[in-house]
């Protein structure tokens, strides 16, 4: 079934220009299909063999994943029958982009593959299940973790006493799953925020190491990353353009609802462990709770799903508006926060401006960037910029990296555990 003149047709290998290829990388499910090498970490303190087995499952399931959805995309490519009228602008309109490989396995004529077509429907509910089940299981973990650093309620470190499961946990995670499904229009957006969502953390890993590297170089590692100065600002550059390329539509969604997760720190942490007061925790808290969810609602009406009477000029005044009253009013109350705490916890709130810097930052390019409503700067020069925005950010951030209480504590513990060996 395979015709290489798909490879050219219909507008060239780039019908919608080379800026369109990273684009897809985030939102057309690209970046998702490898976020399974995920599960390999956050199950790794289950591993009977971690520093052997976790760096093999993480590099086999990339280069699985990259083999795999490969060849899937060759042959998608190859067997398209073009249907009357459809370009690659109006693919995902067609019946070829709600049910791609059923439909051309339906188009082929060849009963064979036909018959396989209502296979592969039945499994297209079946996988998704199993993804789905691994999801849970990785998400409750992940609230048991926030848990016990104590971000979170420690009713989530309830674990059953028969399964060993988190059950607590994966209630909520189950309950959060379900929410976050309410506010999307499509599967496309949806996919498109889980995966930006995700790789936003992955920033966290490369200063993570490198900060380990300074500050506790001699702590035991089974597993030993090379050239780890030089792969670690790529890692996290590359990150945060998957982030920015993900579009205004799906990082706006990501900015604000990050931002309406900080009034749980000053609900659940602020109180308790920096021995603030409950008044004024709870005061920053809903304040900054009320501006993000009305900042969201605003631009989610006004700005990303706009009735047709919004002109330009209106929606990017809303856009800018509810921007800096959301960046003001976090970098303000950060700010008033750390004045608060002792001289030991005041690091937490130094430590955090790089991020917010590249959250506003990253926002703020989006809209106007080529992946914006109003493009003002035309790619490649936006990716250029943001490269350079990211590396800058990067120093900053490893500047702000420092020793913490529990990485004291991991690092005299091992002392006594060698000495007693």
């Amino acid at each position: 079934m395979f015709n290489k003149s798909n490879l050219v047709s219909h507008g060239g290998f780039f019908p919608l220009g080379v800026g369109s290829m990273f684009y897809a990388i985030p939102s057309a499910g690209i970046v998702f299909s490898y976020l399974g090498f995920r599960q390999a970490l956050e199950f790794g303190g289950e591993a009977k063999n971690p520093q052997r087995d976790v760096p093999r499952a993480t590099v086999y399931s990339v280069l699985a994943a990259i083999a795999l959805y490969t060849l899937l995309q060759v042959a998608f490519l190859g067997a398209i029958k073009w249907p009357a009228g459809t370009t690659w602008s109006t693919l995902t309109s067609s019946s070829l982009g709600s049910a791609p490989f059923f439909t051309e396995l339906q188009y082929s004529g060849i009963a064979l593959f036909i018959a396989f077509s209502y296979f592969l429907l039945i499994d297209a509910w079946i996988s998704p299940s199993g993804t789905g089940w691994i999801y849970s299981g990785n998400s409750a973990r992940v609230l048991y973790g926030i848990a016990a650093d104590g971000y979170f309620p420690s009713a989530l470190l309830k674990i059953h006493s028969k399964t060993r499961i988190p059950y607590i946990a994966l209630i909520a995670s189950l309950v959060l799953g379900v929410v976050f499904f309410l506010p999307f229009p499509s599967w496309y957006l949806f996919v498109g925020f889980i995966s930006s969502a995700t790789v936003l953390t992955y920033v966290m890993g490369p200063l993570a190491l490198m900060t380990f590297r300074k500050h506790a170089p001699q702590l035991h590692r089974p597993f030993h990353l090379p050239y780890a100065s030089v792969i670690a600002p790529i890692a996290f550059v590359g990150g945060a353009l998957i982030v920015y390329w993900s579009g205004i539509t799906t990082f706006t969604m990501i900015f604000y609802t990050t931002f309406i997760g900080i009034p749980i720190f000053y609900f659940l942490y602020a109180s308790k462990k920096l021995n603030l007061s409950k008044l004024f925790a709870y005061t920053m808290g809903l304040i900054e709770l009320v501006i993000a969810i009305v900042a969201l609602v605003a631009n989610y009406m006004y700005v990303l799903y706009p009735s047709s009477k919004e002109s330009m000029g209106t929606r990017t005044e809303i856009f800018l508006s509810s921007l800096t009253v959301m960046a003001g009013i976090v970098l303000l109350f950060t700010a008033i926060t750390s004045l608060k705490v002792s001289q030991k916890d005041k690091q937490m709130f130094l430590s955090s401006y790089w991020l917010l810097s590249l959250m506003i930052v990253t926002e703020l390019f989006s809209y106007f960037g080529a992946f914006g409503n109003e493009v003002l700067i035309p790619f490649p020069w936006d990716t250029i910029v943001m490269i350079a925005v990211y590396s800058v950010i990067y120093v900053f951030a490893l500047r702000g990296g420092h020793n913490t209480e529990d990485l004291s504590v991991i690092v005299e513990e091992q002392k006594d555990f060698n000495l007693n060996k």
